[in-house]
């Protein structure tokens, strides 16, 4: 276990500037870690030296967009990490169109500290919606409820635009950049033991690592949260989701990037996604556990004005 403190910084990029240094100091005396905010002739994000015994050990459980996220940032600050994910095929998407993530400008701007060229990449991949019109209409009349500025806001502040992106797409890039040497492929996280020098995760098939910091990506039935605050049976929250995408490009495809429509007990969303395809998805209220019917269900979304 280690207590530390960190630099922080209002600069986009660190060329030309000056080192700033903090210790890690861990309990033991043996272990100490210099860490560094440096300049970078070739680089836009900081380097790292360190006056090290042994770096600091990040485990993170669960591969999606979240553990890949904080890899990457990681990987970058020169720290040791390891991502342990079940299946990769899940992460890649393999057999299975996830649909698309929307990325605000203030994710997007994240990205580009971590990474420029992952943000770059990234930016290029997806579909800009943020230079449309966006916002929630009524579901009868089509009619605007709000419009949001999502373009002037970020201009403003000097942001990357909002965009859309497949999720298959964004993880792909994140665990290109991360790399295979980082994410253990068939590593399911399903305990973890610590004390005051280390803690260890314990994985499925019984391998055991050991970190100085671990942390719980793995989704919603994250083994780690369990652990950490007890297992809690999810609640259903009364809505249903179905969604979809579309080879449909729609005639106002210049003009809105993406509307949310809304009904009694429904709602429906229809985005751009790029590539001539749309994505719909709606929430509608029922009761839990229902059964589609032979032929799969047929739902009446009749409050939906695509117009």
């Amino acid at each position: 276990m280690a207590t530390f403190h960190c630099p922080s910084s209002s600069h986009s990029h660190y060329k030309n500037c000056n080192s700033s240094f903090v210790d890690f100091r861990f309990r033991r005396s043996s272990h100490v870690v210099r860490c560094g905010r440096a300049s970078c002739s070739n680089q836009d994000y900081p380097c790292v030296e360190r006056d090290e015994r042994r770096r600091l050990r990040i485990l993170i459980a669960g591969g999606g967009i979240g553990g890949l996220v904080l890899a990457l940032a990681a990987k970058h600050r020169g720290y040791d990490v390891k991502v342990f994910e079940k299946d990769l095929s899940a992460v890649r998407g393999e057999g299975r169109h996830r649909g698309p993530i929307q990325l605000l400008s203030s994710a997007l701007a994240v990205l580009q500290v971590i990474d420029g060229t992952v943000a770059k990449q990234i930016m290029e991949a997806g579909c800009v919606t943020g230079d449309r019109i966006n916002g929630v209409a009524d579901g009868v009349s089509g009619k605007w409820f709000i419009k949001l500025n999502l373009l002037s806001h970020a201009m403003k502040r000097g942001l990357p635009v909002t965009s859309v992106i497949c999720r298959m797409a964004l993880q792909d890039i994140l665990l290109n950049a991360v790399g295979l040497d980082i994410v253990r492929n068939k590593s399911k996280v399903v305990d973890f033991m610590q004390d005051s020098d280390k803690v260890t995760v314990i994985l499925e098939d019984g391998q055991h690592y050991d970190g100085d910091v671990l942390v719980g990506a793995d989704g919603i039935w994250s083994k780690v949260r369990s652990k950490l605050f007890g297992q809690e049976e999810a609640k259903y929250s009364d809505y249903t989701c179905y969604s979809g995408l579309a080879n449909f490009v729609p005639p106002y495809i210049d003009t809105i990037g993406y509307r949310v429509f809304l009904g009694l007990n429904q709602y429906f969303v229809a985005s751009d996604v790029g590539n001539g395809k749309m994505q719909w998805y709606g929430f509608h209220k029922e009761p839990p556990n229902n059964t589609d019917p032979p032929g799969g269900k047929s739902l009446n979304f009749a409050f939906v004005c695509l117009r």
